[in-house]
């Protein structure tokens, strides 16, 4: 194997990992910008939680 085929797949794995990376912090800032979706089972609601704010939805 030749070394520009070693350090070819080094920067894939290396690429890999960081578009892994961006991924989650990007949809981590998504749901912490628009809230998440809070299913309450005892009374049978949902609700959109932002900012620690519910909203209620039917």
């Amino acid at each position: 194997m030749s070394a520009t085929m070693l350090s070819f797949f080094l920067l894939e794995g290396v690429l890999d990992t960081v578009l892994d990376g961006v991924v989650l912090l990007l949809s981590t800032f998504l749901i912490l910008s628009f809230g998440y979706v809070s299913h309450d089972k005892k009374n049978n609601t949902v609700a959109i939680i932002k900012h620690g704010i519910p909203k209620e939805r039917e």
